[in-house]
């Protein structure tokens, strides 16, 4: 978004100054961030937990059924797959607490994504991350 139309002086300004020049209002992550924009987010984000927990169902699924098919050593899958149950519950948990959230929560998430951030900060986690790689 590269201009935001000012609601108290009819200006168009850019959202990353913060405040409108003009009047001096201060832009809020409702007025950055659209609420189908807001929405889009939120449902991609839950349908990528959806296929998590489908796959370690199926993974789980699958272990188990190797640990009764093998005669030695199915004991290894079979705890394999009780390996993967703690992990299925936390995503659960955390599908379900994610799902109650209101846009508002979603639209802080997303402001703090790479997308909204200002240059400044996305120069500084450039740097941080080529401070951790070259300590490799």
């Amino acid at each position: 978004m590269d201009t935001l139309f000012c609601q108290h002086c009819n200006n168009y300004v850019t959202p990353k100054s913060g405040k409108c020049p003009h009047c001096g209002y201060q832009f809020t992550l409702k007025d950055i961030i659209p609420d189908n924009e807001v929405q889009e987010y939120k449902d991609d984000q839950m349908s990528k937990m959806k296929t998590i927990i489908l796959i370690e169902i199926i993974g789980m699924i699958f272990m188990f059924i190797m640990g009764n098919s093998i005669p030695f050593f199915g004991f290894i899958f079979t705890l394999i797959g009780y390996c993967l149950i703690p992990g299925f519950l936390i995503g659960i948990g955390t599908y379900f607490s994610y799902s109650n959230k209101s846009l508002d929560e979603w639209r802080v998430v997303l402001g703090k994504s790479w997308k909204y951030q200002s240059k400044l900060s996305k120069a500084g986690t450039i740097l941080k991350l080529l401070n951790a790689l070259s300590g490799i």
